[in-house]
């Protein structure tokens, strides 16, 4: 029987259950994806209730397995979204996807009542649902019946821990990514919280390294508080390399994060989507983040229709021949909803085929990247520029980002699951950086030419 760690990485799209070893290595991982259900509105919501259900057969099914001696849980899960609570447990409206459009009426209430340098203050742009403070806000202000059954108000990753261990508290780093919740110079709740009264429906802020016993059960497990995933991911190069480095968190989100650059955020900064994430140990994380895998996924599915394919996987394979003759196209082909405005859209008459038109979208993916990646990256010489996520695993992503940006080393972790190891990793009792370095694998790109394909 060996010792092993539950974690839970709970994507916006993809569901993971992974058992760590004590040399942070894969025993076993599961994959689901879920479907949505409706909100009031008739958006879409995250069916929270099913995947609580899928946590916890995933929790009896693993501790019963005469191979693993479960040690410890802990989940790390997407940001941006909040689940209130009442004395009794979570209440019955649907969670609200950060993806719904934010009123704009209620937008201007608030700046008007607590000025527009909150944004500033809180090195958080304003951006709608994806700012959970202002989620909050609307709570209270468009449904106030709603809003008084509120007793407590918690982060995904925090009510996923809480429904196993029944404690209720609140985390940093969460508290700290684009939620206009945190004041970063005063290192507390932004005035305007206070104000509002809302601190009093966040539970104690507590330490990511915090545990709670597992609840309902004779197994003496530990359970962490959870973590946002994008700060979790952040942890195992951290304490694998003293930088200064760049990570880019790849997933629904791409998200560009320089630990080491602890410039304040500016009107200048904000307005070029830069913000501040927060790191497990309460430090500000330069940072930026563009919605460029919602935005391959959406083009992907547009090209296999335009050229009558029905996967993209075999057809998606590195050309440097290829990528020779679209890099010399100028201007742009595709239209980027998130980045440009205006409906998603492309010019596909330029390309003879699918591989073609794939390779100028990735081209044109990365060179938004690049330009973030500079932005963020500062007057910092960086040495590594580390890879994590979905895009990882994408060849013509990989060769077109290398080449994109020479001068910087690209090193991809085999393992590929960074958030579910950060959040491991914030539980084990004691860390060993030789057996961490080798559990990554971590794997230096190179630029591959035709004879190398």
């Amino acid at each position: 029987m060996r010792d092993v760690y539950i974690i839970f990485d709970i994507g916006k799209t993809n569901k993971k259950c992974l058992v760590f070893n004590e040399q942070y290595n894969i025993e076993y991982i599961s994959q689901c994806q879920f479907t949505t259900i409706n909100d009031d509105d008739g958006d879409e919501s995250e069916d929270l209730e099913s995947v609580v259900a899928w946590i916890n057969q995933n929790i009896t099914d693993l501790t019963n397995n005469e191979n693993f001696n479960v040690q410890g849980i802990n989940v790390s899960a997407y940001g941006a979204t909040i689940v209130y609570l009442d004395a009794n447990g979570p209440l019955d409206f649907p969670v609200e996807s950060y993806t719904k459009t934010y009123p704009k009426a209620i937008l201007e209430q608030f700046i008007t009542a607590h000025s527009s340098n909150v944004d500033i203050q809180t090195s958080s742009p304003f951006s709608g649902m994806l700012n959970t403070g202002l989620q909050l806000y609307k709570l209270k202000y468009s449904q106030p019946s709603r809003f008084k059954k509120v007793s407590w108000v918690l982060h995904l990753a925090q009510f996923l821990s809480y429904t196993l261990t029944g404690q209720k508290v609140s985390e940093i780093c969460n508290l700290g990514c684009h939620t206009l919740l945190w004041d970063f110079n005063k290192n507390r709740y932004h005035d305007w919280v206070t104000q509002e009264k809302f601190d009093l429906l966040m539970p104690p802020l507590m330490s990511n390294r915090e545990t709670f016993p597992l609840a309902k059960t004779s197994n003496i497990i530990k359970v962490g508080i959870g973590i946002h995933d994008s700060s979790a991911a952040l942890i195992p190069f951290q304490l694998i390399d003293e930088g200064p480095f760049l990570l880019i968190s790849t997933g629904t989100w791409c998200v560009i994060l320089n630990p080491f650059n602890y410039t304040p955020i500016s009107r200048e900064l904000l307005d070029m989507d830069c913000l501040q994430y927060m790191s497990y140990e309460g430090k500000p994380v330069l940072a930026t983040k563009v919605f460029l895998g919602h935005e391959h996924q959406c083009h992907e599915k547009l090209l296999l229709t335009y050229y009558g394919l029905k996967n993209a996987e075999e057809n998606c394979i590195f050309d440097s021949r290829i990528y020779d003759h679209i890099a010399l196209f100028s201007g742009r082909y595709f239209n980027f909803e998130s980045v440009d405005g205006g409906n998603i859209s492309q010019n596909l008459e330029a390309f003879p085929n699918f591989i073609t038109a794939y390779h100028r979208l990735i081209f044109e993916i990365t060179s938004i990247l690049v330009t973030r990646i500079l932005l963020v990256k500062g007057d910092l010489e960086i040495k590594n520029l580390y890879l994590d996520g979905g895009f990882a695993k994408n060849t013509v992503f990989i060769q077109t980002l290398q080449r994109q940006i020479p001068q910087q080393r690209i090193i991809i972790p085999d393992c590929n699951v960074g958030s579910a190891l950060g959040a491991m990793l914030l539980i084990v009792p004691n860390i060993s950086k030789s057996d961490l370095t080798n559990a990554l694998n971590l794997q230096t790109v190179e630029c591959l030419y035709p004879n190398e394909t």
